[in-house]
């Protein structure tokens, strides 16, 4: 087998031996995808599924010694295309910077399109996800900078932390929501209505959760998701309240939604991390510098 052939192979268990959802899957037929693997095991005279009227029901021996192979090695061949990725993008001098996809919006916007723009000899590629995504892709040396939020749970001594951006959680909700009329709450006032942050990808959600956990005895986070749209617009159409960064207002529907700060407020921490190195590039010095200069420079 090659790799697509032992990729498809994988799929096929993964899909409970059903030929036709793992087909589905792949986008290939269902008679290619069983002629594959009927070919496969006439060529090498190994039997890899147990039948029953023609159809697949598990795997034999065989065809599981055959799966942990198959994965480890499907794994080692994506680990390499991803090397491999990496190493062309070092040669041509590109710089991967990780930011979370909300946060790009809300403090970036201002600044990487007029800097791209403005430095067309550099090669910069923005890499968007939760934060804690990007840090694992930072360890692994994915990326060059990475904009995470604190903790960031990165070890000191290998990676450098830059405080960007000292923001606060603030309660989003409807106008009308019978907490709209409080002009301020506190984090008890919340524990009457379902709950929505950043999904689990996102530090904000491990934040917001520990903190609801400590004043409530058994907090409703019931909404959660990677868009910033949707969970601004759970708030306009029930009682959901939103627990997001401040900053985020300007991006919401003012007409619709409205905002109430908490007391004893949770902060937001902006860093911005590099791996500590012996030497580095003069671009990559060079957009650590500018975006350190943006993020510092006083607010007229």
């Amino acid at each position: 087998m090659d790799i697509t052939q032992l990729s498809y192979f994988i799929k096929v268990v993964e899909s409970g031996c059903n030929l036709s959802l793992a087909a589905r899957k792949i986008h290939i037929t269902q008679p290619a995808l069983s002629q594959m693997i009927t070919n496969f095991e006439t060529e090498e005279e190994l039997l890899l599924f147990e039948r029953r009227n023609g159809r697949f029901e598990e795997l034999t021996p065989s065809g599981k010694l055959l799966y942990e192979y198959a994965v480890e090695i499907v794994a080692k061949y994506e680990e390499m295309k991803a090397m491999i990725r990496r190493e062309s993008l070092k040669q041509k001098g590109t710089i991967r910077i990780g930011i979370p996809s909300a946060v790009l919006r809300m403090y970036f916007l201002s600044f990487l399109p007029k800097f791209i723009l403005d430095h067309k000899e550099l090669q910069i590629e923005i890499v968007e996800g939760g934060a804690k995504d990007l840090a694992k892709k930072l360890v692994e040396n994915d990326l060059d900078l990475a904009v995470l939020v604190d903790p960031a749970d990165l070890d000191l001594k290998s990676f450098e932390q830059q405080v960007i951006q000292i923001d606060e959680f603030v309660a989003y909700m409807r106008y009308g929501h019978p907490l709209s009329e409080q002009k301020s709450l506190v984090w008890e006032d919340l524990k009457d209505y379902p709950l929505g942050t950043f999904n689990e990808s996102y530090t904000t959600f491990d934040l917001v959760s520990k903190r609801l956990k400590e004043h409530l005895k058994q907090p409703r986070l019931q909404f959660t998701g990677d868009s910033l749209e949707y969970l601004m617009d759970l708030t306009g159409h029930s009682d959901i309240i939103v627990i997001l960064q401040n900053a985020m207002y300007r991006l919401a529907d003012q007409s619709v939604v409205t905002k109430r700060e908490i007391k004893d407020p949770l902060q937001f921490v902006l860093l911005l991390c590099r791996p500590v190195k012996n030497f580095y590039s003069p671009e990559e010095k060079f957009l650590y510098e500018s975006i350190l200069e943006f993020f510092y420079q006083p607010v007229e």
